[in-house]
């Protein structure tokens, strides 16, 4: 996963909690057909040096349900 963060697919879940949610897969199946496989969803809750980050799920696409 690379890319710009003002790209990044990122929702506002409360004062200073983010989740950011990134696909990816085989390099050439997402380059060429824009085929998914894994997904990340990552929660970045304060600012500073006292965030924390949790890995709510990184894992196959179809296995995924929303919390």
């Amino acid at each position: 996963m690379h890319g710009s963060v003002i790209e990044a697919p990122c929702e506002l879940v409360a004062q200073d909690v983010f989740r950011f949610t990134f696909r990816g897969g085989d390099p050439v199946a997402v380059s060429t057909a824009n085929e998914f496989t894994i997904l990340s969803v990552v929660t970045v809750s304060g600012i500073g040096p006292d965030r924390n980050v949790t890995i709510e799920y990184n894992g196959p696409i179809e296995n995924y349900r929303a919390q």
